[in-house]
């Protein structure tokens, strides 16, 4: 018969063997769970990228891959899982899409429609289980986990913040539309139940594993805006609105979310390096109210026209004071999001957020250098006319509050240019010390790019020989005779667009400057006529390179750097 001793022994070590298989077995899992996790997260990202470019069908095949692929693999899938709820609901913003801009034949349109209506319905109903059970906000081990260097959670779907609160709050906001009836009323009153529980709780996310995130709920997703559709919908049941007036006020557009991702400290932290691609696309905009001067803090925080897509509002009652003004323009500001559509899709010129920091930079560079002793102590005939025309009229004003008209960025770039390099670099180099503390968020303008245009940037005469779909190309000879090629694009418009309004042929002889930005070379956005005839060799190279003959000349996609 075995001792005590022997037998306590030989129980250690069947636990401690138990023990091991344990963790190899969650390790396998979780291995296999993380590899069918990335190939389901990347057919919604190509999915994603698909209806980006217009390709709804491609997208929906994406997406429906992603279903499938998520039974046959993901833990859980079908049971309630916010992960499965979230491809839902990109199938039905995809479906949508179809069904805006590509349904023609009246069944489709019905089998389209029938369709899209059934994800969203799906998605809600997995939300309303879930509310039901008090886990809304509770994530499943298969709905979100730490990586492998356990910093940072992540999640099958490429939002993970998405998951939960925020993707229910977007599929109650489509369900419940603009087509009263005693289901979306109750879906509403619902909506506003979970907001008031979850706010009483201190908006907490719960984790499987014990973490616990704080979330955030956007301004447009309040109680408030909430109870405001609800009484509406009330109201065309009741007979008092009807459906007619319910659609022509004004309805705001699903906003992004503030996004956020988990740390291992169970804390938030805002993703600036996402906020900054929203605002290069996007730009900030100010609210349309003009009696109110609130500007968003990121890209998109506050909702536009439903109809223009264009005008701006912190919140509803600012679209509704402004709506007797706006609905004059309403229509010109369709044309105005048409043309910034077209312009974040083009090639030659930069994206509207882009171009909306740059012209801020530009317009805080031209008055800084105006008043500055640099340009005091430089002795040339441009800067004489900004320091006798120009440096009065903004000696006591700040540099946000003065907008300079198109003319005077001409002379001002002109003055700046006929610098010599050290001054200018020197004047740059105090212009990004003093902005430096006007205290811009980041992602707001980067100020310190001036130094790389102050030091590396061209001016003078040019010589416009080519459009490409890069950029038009300029020839500029050097002081030491070279003459050298730049692919440039334009600040809000094409170069192309601009000089064709000279309806001259090419070579185009202008003064301007180009100066390097990002990955391409920038035009100031400025012309004016050459003063004099241009020299003998950018005459002759430019209609050489007109006529074909390219090859005497490099040409530059961006500037050179020591």
């Amino acid at each position: 018969m075995p001792s005590n001793k022997k037998k306590k022994s030989g129980d250690k070590k069947k636990k401690k063997q138990e023990r091991l298989e344990r963790q190899e077995a969650a390790q396998a899992l979780s291995h296999a769970l993380s590899t069918h996790s990335d190939q389901f997260r990347q057919l919604l990202l190509q999915g994603r990228k698909e209806y980006a470019k217009g390709r709804a069908y491609e997208a929906q095949d994406l997406q429906q891959q992603a279903i499938t692929y998520g039974t046959e693999n993901l833990p859980r899938f079908n049971e309630n899982s916010m992960v499965k709820a979230h491809a839902l609901i990109e199938v039905g913003l995809t479906r949508s899409a179809i069904l805006t801009d590509f349904c023609t034949d009246q069944e489709e349109r019905k089998k389209v429609e029938q369709d899209m209506d059934e994800a969203f319905k799906d998605a809600l109903s997995i939300y309303h289980y879930r509310i039901e059970k008090k886990t809304l906000t509770k994530f499943r081990r298969d709905e979100c986990w730490m990586n492998a260097n356990s910093t940072t959670y992540v999640s099958p779907i490429p939002l993970f913040e998405r998951l939960g609160p925020l993707d229910y709050f977007t599929t109650v906001n489509w369900c419940s539309g603009n087509d009263p009836s005693p289901d979306t009323v109750s879906i509403l009153k619902q909506v506003i139940k979970f907001i008031n529980e979850w706010v009483k709780n201190d908006m907490v996310l719960q984790l499987e594993c014990g973490t616990r995130l704080q979330g955030q709920i956007p301004d447009n997703y309040s109680v408030e805006a909430w109870t405001e559709k609800l009484q509406d919908h009330e109201a065309v049941l009741a007979g008092i609105l009807s459906k007619d007036e319910l659609s022509d006020k004004y309805t705001f557009d699903v906003p992004r979310e503030v996004r956020h991702t988990g740390t291992i400290d169970g804390k938030m932290k805002s993703t600036f390096k996402k906020l900054e691609k929203d605002i290069s696309k996007d730009g900030i905009k100010r609210c349309e109210n003009v009696a109110c001067n609130k500007v968003e803090n990121y890209a998109r925080q506050f909702a536009t026209c439903s109809r223009c897509g264009f005008a701006a509002y912190c919140c509803k009652d600012c679209q509704k004071a402004d709506w007797k003004r706006h609905k004059k323009e309403c229509k010109d500001k369709a044309i105005k999001a048409e043309e910034e559509k077209f312009q974040n899709k083009s090639k030659d010129c930069l994206m509207v957020g882009e171009s909306q920091q740059v012209l801020s930079i530009i317009n805080y560079w031209l008055h800084f250098a105006a008043k500055s002793d640099e340009m005091k102590a430089t002795q040339t005939e441009d800067a004489t006319i900004i320091i006798h025309a120009i440096a009065p009229k903004i000696a006591h004003v700040e540099m946000w509050e003065y907008q300079f008209g198109m003319q005077e960025v001409t002379f001002l770039f002109k003055a700046i240019w006929s610098m010599t390099p050290g001054m200018r670099y020197e004047m740059t180099r105090k212009f990004v010390k003093a902005t430096s503390k006007l205290g811009f968020p980041k992602g707001g303008p980067d100020f310190s790019m001036t130094l790389n245009w102050s030091k590396y940037g061209v001016g003078g005469d040019f010589a416009v020989v080519k459009y490409t779909p890069k950029g038009a190309i300029l020839l500029h000879e050097d002081e030491d005779g070279t003459v050298k090629g730049y692919v440039a694009v334009g600040i809000t418009q094409s170069l192309q667009s601009i000089v064709s309004q000279m309806e001259m042929p090419l070579p185009i002889f202008l003064t301007t400057g180009v100066f390097p930005f990002k990955k391409m070379i920038l035009c100031q956005g400025t012309f004016m006529p050459l003063m004099k005839e241009p020299s003998q060799k950018l005459t002759l190279t430019a209609q050489a390179f007109v006529s074909g003959d390219e090859s005497a000349v490099e040409v530059f996609e961006r500037i050179e750097k020591e």
